[in-house]
């Protein structure tokens, strides 16, 4: 639920920001929304090797449900942290 909750905010605070024409903050917000929605790859990736290795799908998945998805967003972070940041 965590997951869904921050995916829909930031697409929400991302497409407010591009209304209210500031788009550097509208491209930062976007970053987060895209690798939050990217967790559905992330979970596959994570989650087929761990079953090949005898994992059952429940333990698996509970490792993966935060996996899949946090990773992402701490790289979006640190990537926009480590920009400059750009006007419009």
């Amino acid at each position: 639920m965590i997951l869904a909750v921050l995916w829909v905010g930031t697409t929400v605070l991302g497409i407010w920001a591009a209304i209210q024409r500031d788009f550097a903050a509208h491209r930062r917000w976007m970053l987060r929304s895209v690798a939050l929605t990217f967790a559905a790859v992330t979970l596959r990736v994570i989650m087929a090797p761990l079953m090949l290795s005898g994992w059952s799908v429940t333990d698996t998945y509970l490792i993966t449900a935060w996996a899949a998805w946090i990773p992402n967003l701490l790289l979006v972070e640190w990537y926009l942290r480590r920009r400059p940041v750009q006007t419009a």
